[in-house]
């Protein structure tokens, strides 16, 4: 069984997918070892093995730039923060599709609590404040309390 295709990895960590795999199943893995000067890479596929030339500098570049411009938002999706964990791509956020009964419409909290039970506070952050505020500088901080809202 292959768990992996033996890509170059340009977006994704190295062990992304053997790291959480029962020894018997990542062993037989495809992997991608590149060498020292980055242009080429040794690849592993059941047994057998072979060398081939990585993308250009151009297309890391592009990876590059998309991670840095290229945001995305979610509603629902359970894979996103483990994926923006995993992946080390940081602009992610939270959409609630207001005042869309489709979207999270009436139990936001809840789907966000569900959603990011098991993400590390600094993940927290980043999808529900952190992308926003660096995205939309001008708009005021979320209040550290509600009690003047309330009354």
């Amino acid at each position: 069984m292959w768990t992996n295709s033996g890509d170059s990895h340009f977006i994704e960590p190295h062990d992304g997918w053997t790291a959480r795999l029962p020894r018997a199943l990542a062993d037989p893995t495809p992997k991608a070892v590149k060498d020292p000067d980055g242009e080429w890479e040794t690849v592993s596929v059941d047994g057998q093995t072979f060398r081939r030339k990585l993308p250009s500098s151009a297309a890391a570049k592009f990876i590059e730039d998309s991670q840095r411009q290229v945001y995305a938002f979610f509603q629902h999706d359970e894979t996103a923060a483990p994926t923006m964990q995993a992946l080390g791509y940081r602009n992610v956020m939270f959409g609630s599709d207001y005042p869309h009964m489709e979207g999270t419409f009436g139990h936001t909290q809840k789907t966000l609590e569900g959603l990011l039970a098991d993400a590390k506070p600094e993940t927290v952050l980043r999808i529900t404040q952190g992308t926003f505020r660096e995205l939309f500088p001008q708009v005021p901080p979320v209040p550290a309390s509600t009690d003047a809202i309330e009354g």
